[in-house]
């Protein structure tokens, strides 16, 4: 609905004079039926007389029925200053009225006031004072609440900051003045129906975060009687607290709405526009809730209002194609989550982790003070996230309410330990008083804790699931600052120079003689309302009014020079100082220590100080991926999320540590064996407990297994412990042993998991036992890399044991999930950060060293990669190559072979085999280039610690290791695997030395961006969530029994079985659907049995033999995850007829809602599915029968939920299922 169509006739009464001049202040109101409640009058007769009385009064009355209209007509007669506007019906808008009232008046100045408040007598002369003597754009002062019991409560007794605001209306709405120009340059009031009565502080928050200046008059300027009145805004106005709040919090949002909010331009605004909703919506049940309480009571007020709802049958709507649209609902509400940030205050640290969140796409997230746990319900959250600033609230209230059936996070940030003088004690003091708040806590940096409140906090650290702190406990995460990747703006001016003072009273003698000297430099004082300069420095002094700690205080000038005085820059040290830098490079500004402001530094040392900056962010970035800090924050909360959900489902209490057992294939570093090592390493730092575990008898190095131990010790983990397992591995590769005797082989890994207990498991290579062995409430991951040295054909038995599997590269992963069960995700290796540095700064220019790093064994291909050399010897270059790695016994001919090869007359000196060397850092240190020649490669680690440390990569094409080298962008590839390819390879690499900076500067980018710690956590717990979801869905467990292999399926038969679906007499009714593309038809299907294997569908091609490929998924209903797919060529499918699709039974598949999804890639021809349709067909579909497909639809390619059926299921044999 168009704003300008809302709210229909209205008739304007008014003794003023037609030419009347206009007045310097409009009052503006809306009132609905006030008369009858005795507040009318006495709010008309508070604004009347005013010792001010130069403005004009305009009450927007809203179609009232209680005699609000004689009594308006009546005071106007006598009062030509007020201006009585009645509409003909009842709006519910109010924000609307007041928007019209502004549009209308004529005033400089605006005043808000509203029919349920008394002004104080002096209220408008007060505000007119503070607007005249300031350059404020808003101005306001505080009120007096009056409770329903009758007690006075004193409110907004503070000047407002943006710590306070973003949490928390701390404006009286009846005690604002704001400037006409306000209104021109921030907007009016949003008046979309999802923001509730919360008008007021969407606006303020808009105009604050655009730069809005904002002045606090300490004076009562309104008494409000709301809380008394069963019809005022708050007690009458339906809101959804946790979808407004999300919505009003979305700054983005905000200042982009701005435009379509000014007088001039907001009559197109659509102020029930439901599109508006969606993204703060987080699931179809909320929507369909909030559209009943929330929407529906507002459209019974315009009838006349054609309403077109976004969602219809969990279908998505379209206005301008058909009635029923093309996105299934889970496209909509596709994994979202609502966190829930409880902060009194809206600190650095709380918008930074908001932001974080927000940024994935996933989370609807919001700041709450403690005070509205009352306005959601645990049903509507999803996370828990509990800041310093509000930790009262855990036990008081929300443990009983949420009964820990959430993930809780609690990060404690105030830490002091004795008490000081501190600059932010009377501002903590002033927001008890102004927001009448006694029992909670509003923590600021550097204020001691009472004993009451630690108490609290150690409770909580039990029940939490993480806790993060500055001063870690034993168990806690330490709160450390990662920065992200900042595109920083030119430097602002210099002359903006800000010291950050706070409150006065708390600095010392020699740092106030310094405030003096800075003071009559030029540089403007940042002070608390209440702190008071000495005598006279009002003269020279430039003075900014604030209530925002320091960090908000340098967003809202981000662009200038910056310092703090020493009682205050301590308080800011470690996460928040490093975070206050990193926004004021971003946006060209600049931070100098006291001392060093002290000495007036001129316009170029400023620069040369902001170029330190730089140079320090740039060093520090170096190892990390652009958004680092952010993904951090989300590894930890999925982190906390994944352990919350493994505890649930195994009936654990939720203060249980989870434990995570990692099992590697040998008691040797090897490739997969790093690969576990760090997933320790890396889960351990966020919080989530592992263990690592070698297999008792694989002792294929001598001291192998103390080398790993002394690895995870220096890095404060816990030493690997040794188990009996290996055995169904060895087996898998003996054809005489049947896939069904493999689960016997496991026993005594399954004794040692009863022992041990672990919460999850995860086999860092193709280690059958784990996932064999488990217990039915255990989760099983598995990673895989290259798959060619494995027998294939018997693999396929692990897919109902592993419950999500990873690969390195996206080369192997496409191979494997041919194979195994989704979900499966692409996890690159980790590189450690203290790899991203470069060791070989040292090293002689010539002769060139070569490193070729792996145990030596034929498929690693060393004896290809010394011929290579040779011919580049032979060409005269100088070289040296150096081998690394294990000599295992069952390669020594190989291993000898190559010394007799390297000890050749014109190889002699320039082939060393080093052996196997434990630090990595003398391999670095020592080689210009690192070289693969191996065939049988996913994306070798070392490989990827190499590029991490500047050594420029020649490798050959195998596996996915093209993933990683570009070549000539971040090192050589080789055009194949010959020893001439190789060769050439290298040459090519030795020649573009003097673009060797470059090419390692784009490789050890390449490698931050997809192996730094944050990506490499990302994506493992992303796969390992989605695992999750599907492991720990009631009656979902699809992954369990016997598998079938294709041969002991067949078609089903039986009638009574099929007629749900299509009975074979029912063809003649069977007509062509839409035509297909790479955006699937979907076609829901409940089993009617267990052992549901395949289905049969019937395509046409229009007489013609298609090109591409077909793919068909199975899900369940409204999950983004694919249970099974298939992909077929178009060349199997014929015009008319059946085809059947078989694919690995879900065994427990009786009374499941599943979808069928198909899909195609067309090269050539069309493709449809037959299909039960309607009769007479509706006109859309009839058109899409036809062919005539309007192209929006085709050029969309947007997924089709279908209602026809048009399949038939393929269960498993009755015998082979049992």
């Amino acid at each position: 609905m168009r704003y300008g169509d809302l709210l229909g006739p209205r008739t304007v009464f008014t003794s003023r004079p037609p030419k009347a001049p206009a007045p310097l202040v409009t009052v503006v109101m809306p009132t609905y039926c006030r008369h009858s409640e005795g507040m009318l009058e006495r709010c008309l007769q508070s604004v009347l007389q005013q010792t001010f009385g130069d403005f004009e009064f305009i009450v927007m009355d809203d179609g009232s029925t209680d005699g609000t209209e004689q009594v308006l007509q009546q005071t106007a007669l006598r009062d030509p200053r007020l201006v009585h506007v009645r509409l003909e019906r009842n709006s519910g808008l109010p924000g609307v009225l007041i928007n019209e009232a502004v549009r209308m008046g004529r005033g400089q100045f605006i005043a808000y006031m509203f029919d349920d408040n008394e002004w104080f007598p002096g209220a408008l002369e007060n505000l007119l004072h503070t607007a005249r003597s300031s350059q404020a754009d808003l101005i306001h002062g505080k009120a007096i609440v009056v409770q329903a019991n009758g007690q006075r409560v004193e409110f907004g007794g503070v000047p407002s900051g943006y710590e306070s605001l973003a949490v928390f209306n701390t404006i009286p709405n009846g005690a604002v003045l704001i400037r006409r120009s306000f209104v021109d340059q921030f907007g009016l009031y949003d008046p979309h129906y999802v923001i509730g009565r919360l008008y007021d502080w969407e606006l303020w928050l808009r105009a604050w975060k655009m730069g809005a200046r904002f002045a606090y008059v300490d004076e009562f300027i309104t008494t409000e009687y709301g809380p008394t009145s069963s019809t005022s805004l708050g007690n009458a106005v339906k809101l959804n607290f946790p979808i407004s709040a999300a919505y009003l919090q979305d700054e983005a949002r905000g200042v982009a709405n701005a435009a379509r909010l000014k007088p001039d331009t907001i009559d197109d605004y659509d102020i029930l526009n439901p599109e508006t909703v969606l993204p703060y919506v987080r699931s179809l049940a909320e929507w369909d809730a909030f559209e009943e309480t929330v929407f529906q009571p507002l459209l019974r007020r315009h009838p006349e209002y054609e309403y077109l709802p976004p969602l219809r049958h969990n279908r998505r709507f379209d206005r301008q194609f058909m009635p029923y649209q093309l996105n299934p609902v889970y496209e909509i509400f596709n994994d979202r989550k609502r966190t829930i940030l409880i902060s009194n205050r809206a600190t650095l640290l709380a918008n930074d982790l908001r932001q974080a969140l927000q940024a994935d796409g996933r989370r609807i997230v919001f700041l709450a003070p403690q005070w509205s746990a009352g306005l959601y319900n645990v049903e509507d959250l999803d996370e828990i996230i509990i800041l310093d600033s509000s930790i009262n609230w855990v036990l008081d209230a929300a443990l009983e309410k949420i009964d820990l059936q959430k993930p809780i996070i609690f990060i404690q940030q105030a830490d002091v330990p004795q008490p000081i003088a501190d600059p932010y004690a009377s501002l903590q003091h002033a927001w008890h008083s102004a927001l009448n708040i006694q029992q909670s806590l509003v923590a600021f940096p550097g204020i001691p804790l009472d004993k009451k409140v630690e108490v609290y906090r150690q409770e909580l650290r039990a029940y939490a699931q993480l806790t993060l702190s500055s001063q870690p406990q034993a168990g806690d995460i330490t709160l450390e600052y990662l920065p992200n990747t900042i595109q920083p703006l030119p430097a602002g001016p210099a002359a903006e120079r800000n010291l950050y003072v706070g409150d006065f009273s708390t600095t010392s003698e020699a740092t106030r003689e310094s405030i003096h000297r800075l003071a009559q430099q030029g540089w403007c004082i940042w002070l608390f309302p209440w702190s008071r300069l000495p005598q006279g420095w009002e003269e020279f002094a430039s003075i900014q009014l604030i209530t925002d700690s320091l960090p908000a205080c340098v967003q809202k000038q981000p662009a200038a020079t910056w310092s703090a005085v020493p009682e205050v820059a301590r308080l800011h040290a470690g996460f928040d100082h490093s975070c206050l830098l990193e926004d004021l490079l971003r946006q060209g500004g600049r931070w100098v220590d006291f001392a060093f402001a002290l000495q007036q530094p001129d316009d170029l040392q400023l620069e040369e100080a902001r170029q330190k900056m730089l140079e320090d962010h740039e060093r520090l970035s170096i190892s990390l991926c652009p958004d680092a800090r952010w993904r951090q924050w989300r590894n930890l909360v999925d982190g906390a999320a994944f352990c919350h959900r493994v505890l649930r489902q195994r009936g654990k209490d939720y203060n249980h540590q989870t434990v995570g057992q990692i099992f590697i294939n040998s008691q040797a570093i090897g490739g997969s064996e790093a690969v576990g090592m760090l997933i320790a390493w890396a889960f351990n730092r966020i919080g989530i407990h592992c263990r690592l575990a070698a297999p008792a008898h694989v002792n294929v190095h001598a001291g192998g297994l103390e080398t790993i131990n002394h690895w995870l010790l220096e890095r404060g983990l816990e030493p690997a412990s040794t188990a009996e397992y290996g055995m169904v591995n060895y087996a898998l590769y003996n054809q005489h042993v049947d896939t069904s005797q493999l689960e016997n082989l496991a026993e005594p890994l399954k004794d040692w998991l009863s022992k041990e207990d672990p919460d999850w498991l995860l086999a860092s290579a193709i280690i059958p036992e784990p996932a064999v062995a488990a217990a039915p409430d255990q989760i099983c991951f598995m990673s895989m890399f290259s798959p060619w040295d494995y027998p294939l054909h018997r693999l396929p038995f692990l897919r109902d044991f592993v419950d999500g599997s990873f690969s390195d590269t996206a080369w192997a992963a496409s191979l494997w999930s041919a194979w195994l069960q989704p979900p499966f995700g692409v996890v690159r290796s980790l590189v450690e950060p203290d790899r991203f540095q470069q060791f070989n700064r040292e090293l002689a220019e010539e002769p060139i060293q070569i490193a070729v790093i792996g145990a030596l064994q034929p498929r690693k291909r060393q004896r290809e990669a010394i011929l290579a050399v040779r011919k580049l010897l032979q060409k005269g270059y100088s070289l040296e190559v150096n081998f690394y790695g294990y000599e295992f016994a069952g390669f020594t001919e190989y291993i000898e072979g190559l010394r007799t090869l390297a000890q050749e007359p014109d190889l002699a000196g320039h082939i060393h085999i080093h052996g196997f060397v434990e630090n990595m850092d003398d391999i670095l240190a020592n080689n210009h280039l690192v070289f693969s020649a191996s065939g049988d490669e996913s994306l070798p680690n070392s490989l990827l610690q190499a590029m991490a440390a500047g050594l420029i990569p020649v490798a050959a094409p195998a596996g996915g290791i093209a993933e990683a080298i570009e070549d000539g962008v971040t090192g050589f590839l080789c055009a194949g695997f010959s020893i001439n390819d190789l060769a050439a390879a290298l040459e090519r690499a030795i020649l573009a030395r003097p673009r060797w900076p470059q090419l390692a500067s784009r490789a050890r980018r390449w490698v931050a961006d997809h192996c730094s710690e944050q990506v490499f956590v990302s994506d493992l717990l992303g796969m390992m969530l989605q695992a999750a979801e599907i492991w720990s869905a009631p009656g979902s467990n699809f992954f369990s029994g016997t598998p079938m292999m294709p041969e002991a399926l067949q078609p089903v038969t039986d009638p009574e079985v099929s007629r749900k679906f299509l009975s074979l007499d029912e063809e003649e009714r069977l007509r062509p659907g839409p035509q297909l593309n790479p955006a699937p038809l979907i076609f829901p299907l409940q089993a009617e049995k267990d052992g549901w294997c395949g289905v049969r569908v019937r395509f046409g091609s229009y007489f013609r033999q298609p090109a591409g490929s077909l793919l068909v998924e199975i899900r369940r209903k409204n999950s983004p995850h694919v249970l099974r797919s298939i992909t077929v060529d178009l060349s199997r499918v014929h015009d008319n007829e059946w085809l059947e699709l078989l694919f690995s039974p879900i065994r427990r598949s009786l009374g499941q809602n599943f979808e069928v999804n198909i899909s195609a890639e067309i090269t050539s021809g069309r493709l449809v599915v037959y299909e039960v349709l309607p009769d007479p067909l509706p006109v859309q579909l009839a058109v899409l029968r036809a062919g005539q497909v309007s192209r929006r639809y085709l050029k969309a390619r947007l997924p089709l939920r279908r209602n026809g059926l048009a399949i038939l299921p393929v269960y498993c044999r009755e015998d082979a299922h049992d």
